[in-house]
């Protein structure tokens, strides 16, 4: 994703989210997804028509982009469809945010499984820098069986248990198998910004 588009997501985000927890409404629909005690984001589904997914941004860069992504998915990996979720999230710096390890899906190896089979994570963060923190930390499952996804074997790197930090910069697209690794958001001291597309 270019600069232009990245910074104009951040934008937006930041102004509506912080506005929403000092009270104000701008019409998108922003939760603060349970339990608090694992997760302190805020977050709003991206769904056609309604604010943010019409802003610009989203309606004529973000989302055809994911879409044309679950399209070359479901065509590079047998199970997955092109059924696609797409979230927008923001992390508050001020409180050190974060969200505790996790996986997206169930494991589950039929092909015809509604469970979620790739998660990709477009970051928003222009200004991201080291001391800013809030990276990913990955850590591979044992994957074995807990996917009913065919790839390439060369594409398969790590032992089970080994992890990655990944720094939240701005345009970097990340993606993994929803139900094989395990992932949380360490604690951030800048806001952070992030959406996220569920394929199935």
């Amino acid at each position: 994703m270019d600069a232009e588009a990245v910074a104009e997501v951040e934008r937006l985000a930041a102004a509506s989210a912080c506005g929403w927890a000092e009270g104000g409404s701008d019409g998108v629909e922003w939760r603060a997804p349970e339990p608090r005690h694992a997760r302190t984001d805020l977050a709003t589904w991206l769904k056609t028509g309604e604010r943010p997914a019409c802003e610009p941004v989203f309606a004529d860069r973000v989302l055809p982009r994911f879409d044309a992504l679950a399209v070359d998915l479901g065509e590079l990996m047998e199970g997955v469809g092109s059924r696609l979720e797409v979230q927008l999230a923001h992390f508050s710096g001020g409180k050190q945010a974060r969200y505790r390890r996790h996986t997206d899906a169930t494991a589950d190896p039929r092909p015809e499984s509604r469970e979620r089979k790739v998660t990709c994570i477009l970051y928003c963060n222009s200004t991201w820098v080291e001391a800013s923190e809030g990276c990913l930390r990955l850590t591979r499952a044992d994957c074995e069986n807990a996917t009913g996804l065919k790839a390439r074997p060369e594409g398969a790197r790590g032992t089970a248990g080994s992890t990655m930090d990944i720094p939240p910069i701005g345009g970097r697209l990340l993606c993994f198998l929803s139900g094989a690794m395990v992932h949380e958001v360490l604690p951030t001291k800048a806001d952070r910004i992030a959406v996220t597309a569920w394929v199935a």
